[in-house]
């Protein structure tokens, strides 16, 4: 659908990674929709983005939201901390995973939020 609100600045490789996947919470709609809860992932326009997800780093991405983990799961953006790790960037990486650490440590978490971002952590280095 040709809309402004379809329009948005977007890192290629996470637009080709989205690709054409479902991203509307129906699947039949005539108009383009007009609000936030109308998309799975995060949406430009009618969502802030810290809200979803929390940036640790460079390379990591903790979801806070369900809306979150899709736009984490369908644009792959866990794959940065594979390939550091892939790239042998271990000195940067044990920062990144000591400032994590910190991140879900600090009080800002409830004690399952820590234990899912954990175990996304853990499955993004293939450790669970």
């Amino acid at each position: 659908m040709f809309t402004p609100r379809n329009l948005a600045v977007a890192c290629s490789t996470c637009n080709g990674r989205k690709n054409a996947k479902a991203v509307l919470t129906r699947e039949a709609m005539v108009e383009y929709p007009r609000s936030s809860g109308a998309f799975s992932i995060v949406h430009p326009h009618f969502d802030e983005y810290e809200e979803h997800i929390n940036r640790i780093g460079d390379d990591i991405y903790a979801p806070l939201t369900p809306k979150g983990t899709e736009t984490i799961k369908l644009c792959e953006l866990t794959r940065f901390v594979a390939e550091r790790l892939e790239r042998g960037e271990t000195i940067e990486m044990q920062q990144t995973l000591s400032d994590f650490y910190d991140e879900i440590n600090n009080g800002s978490y409830t004690p399952e939020q820590s234990k899912k971002l954990m175990m996304l952590m853990m499955k993004t280095l293939k450790l669970g």
